[in-house]
């Protein structure tokens, strides 16, 4: 049986890996368990090309105890995003659910790439007006899109559907996609906001309090980028969000926005001592 990435006492510390060999992954992944990492985040298309069989992805994820999400974002170590089609970067996905990895991430505009860079659906959705990225409401994509969560759930492999909007939001507009994507029956939803203002902040911690009390079922992690975004990488986890994701160290490809992982833990034990 597959180990569960949704199933886990939050919030979850989700060690980033971008690494090129799976030698490297594995010795990234040993020195994050060290320093709290409860999960981890594989970046696939990080792996050069030799390295992303079945076989290799398997060694990684067999490499710990603790559960692995998979993620393809077209994007290099080095040389950073990637243009490649729909069909090839699900079969990453797919290699990787083969290879007993317990989740992968689906990212909101699969089977339509024209949705990445901007909004081009039913007017009529509150979140609408503002443009957000990633978000599909043609009901073809998103039947194929149920199609291919539902196939990975038959082969035991949970699924994190990510929306990254990338604009500013309204907590209400916030709530109204969680709950639109719900409906595609994923294990975790993940939104990603802009913060430009402390205003911003002050509605991305609403939306957080919101989406916790009113999304039942899958698990839900919000947080914003953006100017201002990065304490609701911090706060959002106190609040209720799924999971938080982490840097163990700090290298080429890192995003620089992700929190230390051993800072995050420190806080988060902290803050279960005084909640307790």
């Amino acid at each position: 049986m597959k180990k569960s990435f949704a199933h886990l006492e939050p919030p979850v510390l989700a060690a980033v890996i971008k690494e090129k060999t799976p030698a490297a992954a594995i010795a990234a992944i040993r020195a994050a368990e060290e320093h709290g990492a409860m999960a981890f985040d594989l970046h696939l298309s990080c792996l050069d090309e030799e390295y992303q069989t079945v076989e290799q992805i398997k060694s990684i994820v067999d490499a710990t105890e603790k559960p692995m999400l998979g993620l393809n974002y077209n994007v290099k170590v080095d040389t950073g995003i990637y243009e490649c089609s729909e069909e090839d970067r699900v079969a990453l996905l797919w290699k990787a659910a083969e290879a007993g990895i317990a989740a992968v991430d689906i990212q909101g505009y699969t089977y339509d790439l024209a949705a990445k860079e901007g909004y081009h659906g039913d007017p009529s959705y509150s979140f609408a007006p503002v443009n957000p990225k990633e978000v599909v409401t043609d009901e073809a994509v998103i039947h194929r899109q149920r199609d291919l969560i539902d196939a990975f759930h038959a082969n035991g492999t949970e699924v994190l559907l990510s929306n990254h909007p990338l604009v500013r939001m309204t907590a209400e507009q916030i709530l109204d996609l969680a709950k639109f994507v719900a409906e595609r029956n994923p294990d975790v939803i993940k939104i990603v906001s802009w913060c430009e203002t402390d205003r911003d902040v002050a509605e991305a911690v609403k939306a957080m309090v919101l989406l916790h009390s009113e999304i039942k079922g899958p698990q839900i992690h919000f947080h914003a980028s953006g100017p201002k975004g990065r304490v609701t990488r911090l706060v959002n986890p106190l609040l209720g969000a799924y999971l938080t994701f982490c840097v163990d160290k700090y290298g080429p490809g890192h995003d620089v926005n992700q929190m230390p992982l051993a800072t995050m833990k420190e806080i988060f034990d902290r803050a279960k001592q005084f909640m307790n």
